[in-house]
């Protein structure tokens, strides 16, 4: 009889470590998991980290670039288009449109919103450009640029006309790139992704560059680069 009551305590006790054991490992797989998930969500500003100073989904200081596909409306209007996001934690962000010919800068201009602070904060921002369609005849676009910017809730929005800012009408436009180049030397690829980029500050990033006879594309000093190419204008965002 006496075997047999030691024989439950032994069960019973056998029980209790077992379900204490379990228990305490599943705490532990759970608050792995979650110090994960919080990692995560952190990282891309998901969730609890989410907020209106950042674009949910992307990681600080990197730009992600979004291919906009063509319906048979857009392709009415526009020869090419995409669309940015970015976040970034610092004190300023511009969109910038600046004109090289033969690699003297002759115009440079701020088209967006400029947030500049003396101190360094979150700044969200969103920017979609659109390169027109040229004539029913012409082989290539006629250098008309429709953009929209946000950044931080200050948006602004307009047109840009190459013919303004010294491009030969008859020249018209005969290359343009689209999109964040591998040549740029101002960022990397993030990480699992080849729509994020990262950046550091100090650094023009180009969105959108296009020119007429001659062109080529490459990176800074645009200066040099662009020494022999009689017409650039480029499409840039800026970070401090």
């Amino acid at each position: 009889m006496e075997d047999q009551e030691l024989l439950k305590l032994v069960k019973k006790n056998r029980k209790k470590r077992f379900l204490k054991s379990t228990g305490l490992n599943l705490f532990l797989v759970l608050a792995v998991l979650s110090g994960i998930l919080l990692g995560v969500g952190k990282y891309f500003n998901y969730g609890i980290f989410a907020s209106d100073a950042k674009v949910a989904g992307l990681p600080n200081e990197q730009l992600r670039y979004q291919y906009t596909p063509f319906s048979e409306i857009s392709t009415l209007f526009y020869t090419t288009s995409g669309s940015y996001a970015f976040n970034h934690y610092g004190k300023n962000a511009n969109l910038k449109m600046t004109v090289y010919q033969y690699g003297e800068k002759t115009h440079e201009e701020i088209i967006g919103p400029s947030q500049e602070d003396e101190e360094k904060r979150n700044l969200a921002g969103y920017v979609t450009l659109g390169l027109r369609n040229g004539d029913s005849t012409a082989e290539f676009p006629d250098g008309i640029i429709d953009y929209a910017i946000t950044i931080s809730g200050a948006s602004n929005r307009g047109t840009i006309k190459a013919s303004d800012y010294g491009l030969e009408k008859n020249n018209g436009i005969t290359a343009y790139s689209m999109g964040v180049g591998a040549f740029n030397p101002n960022i990397k690829t993030a990480l699992f992704s080849k729509e994020r980029y990262t950046f550091k500050n100090n650094n023009e990033i180009p969105l959108l560059t296009m020119g007429g006879d001659e062109m080529k594309f490459g990176a800074a000093p645009y200066e040099e680069f662009y020494a022999d190419t009689p017409w650039v204008m480029m499409i840039t965002l800026e970070f401090f």
